[in-house]
């Protein structure tokens, strides 16, 4: 990636986000997930991925994680709760969700891959030369 490229990618990722995000977890949050909340922000601010927009998404983050944890801890102290089906299904349905969640604070490589690419494939589009001659943007 060209220093230009990376310049109009960080540009646009700043400009969607809005105001900074809470260092501060939200007070309605249980102590579980505040400690998880506290732990993404540190992992996350320095990427600067997430604004103050992102806030709920931010909180069910956590009560996802939380939610998972809890069910992993309860499966860890008694093996037997592995044939437990409406403890497996909720543990899939937390680990569904968590997926969906990593997926919008773009916390898999996967996602933070594709958020970059999409915006140097915009930024190139903006300055192809064909797009101008054929009426398209700039």
């Amino acid at each position: 990636m060209t220093k230009e490229e990376k310049a109009i990618r960080t540009s646009i990722e700043d400009a969607g986000k809005g105001l900074e995000l809470p260092a501060t977890p939200p007070k309605d949050m249980s102590t579980a997930e505040k400690r998880i909340y506290r732990w993404l922000y540190r992992n996350l601010q320095e990427n600067r991925f997430l604004g103050q927009l992102d806030i709920e998404t931010m909180k069910e983050a956590c009560f996802i994680i939380a939610g998972l944890h809890t069910i992993n801890v309860e499966i860890r102290n008694d093996p037997t709760k592995l044939t437990d089906r409406d403890i497996c299904a909720a543990r899939k349905n937390y680990f569904e969700q968590y997926l969906k969640i990593c997926h919008e604070l773009c916390l898999s490589p996967a996602a933070r891959a594709k958020m970059g690419t999409l915006a140097v494939s915009a930024h190139k589009q903006e300055k192809d030369p064909l797009l101008k001659i054929l009426g398209g943007k700039t």
